[in-house]
């Protein structure tokens, strides 16, 4: 089940800041992910921009791996139109798919909108039943009578640069604003990732259908301070896999 985004995106018809943005992308071989969705679920592939006609307002498009040509070849067959995902500028964009070519490249339009977040620096995935993602880490409190505790908890939404988790009231003379946890390790998929983080905010909030809560609780926010460029681009792309942009696209 893929949700709808919840993060900002500012929509940008400006002829010369798209060419500005797919151009670099070129320039630099910066991967980009081309994806439609195939019942219910988001087919991806990673492309790079091989040649820009902005004559003929098209780009020519190559897959990342040859072993992925074929992959492209069949996202695209029976298309009117691909998405398109740039990771490093945060913008998505929709195209007419104009040729596949023997090669297994294929020709697409020159997008005449982009869509890029706003608000965050990265997108947020609120985590729903169909995800499994935890946290744990061990915390000592803030009380009179020093105690270290074992927390594991169900991560509430996640992205590559902060996540939030739930707290009973009990729980929360663990956590104050400014504290880091030096190693919280986050399971994901199969995969566990250890990060630093700091906490931002410890709100109290109120039952409600996201939150599924029968009583109040507290959601503590955190920053990522400390974690892995592999770890990071890992959460980035789970992200994206799990979420939907039909606001945009």
């Amino acid at each position: 089940m893929h949700q709808n985004s919840n993060n900002l995106l500012k929509k940008n018809y400006k002829d010369w800041a798209i060419f500005s943005i797919i151009n670099n992308a070129k320039l630099s071989d910066k991967p980009v992910v081309g994806w439609k969705m195939i019942a219910g679920q988001k087919v991806r592939v990673e492309v790079v921009f091989k040649i820009i006609r902005k004559f003929r307002n098209e780009i020519i498009v190559n897959a990342l791996y040859p072993n992925e040509k074929m992959d492209l070849t069949k996202l695209a067959s029976g298309s009117e139109k691909l998405n398109f995902y740039l990771p490093d500028e945060m913008v998505l964009f929709q195209v007419e798919v104009k040729q596949i070519q023997e090669s297994g490249d294929i020709i697409i339009g020159f997008p005449k909108m982009i869509a890029q977040v706003e608000r965050r620096k990265e997108f947020r995935l609120f985590v729903e039943n169909n995800l499994n993602i935890d946290v744990s880490f061990t915390k000592t409190n803030h009380g009179q009578k020093v105690a270290t505790q074992p927390f594991k908890k169900n991560c509430f939404d996640i992205s590559s640069g902060g996540l939030t988790f739930i707290i009973s009231k009990i729980e929360k003379s663990f956590f104050k604003l400014g504290d880091k946890i030096d190693e919280l390790v986050i399971s994901i998929e199969n995969r566990e990732i250890k990060v630093k983080v700091e906490i931002l905010k410890v709100n109290k909030i109120e039952p409600n259908a996201r939150n599924t809560l029968i009583y109040g609780g507290w959601l503590v926010g955190t920053k990522l301070i400390e974690i892995s460029k592999e770890d990071k681009d890992y959460i980035d792309d789970f992200v994206f896999k799990y979420t939907e942009f039909k606001d945009v696209i």
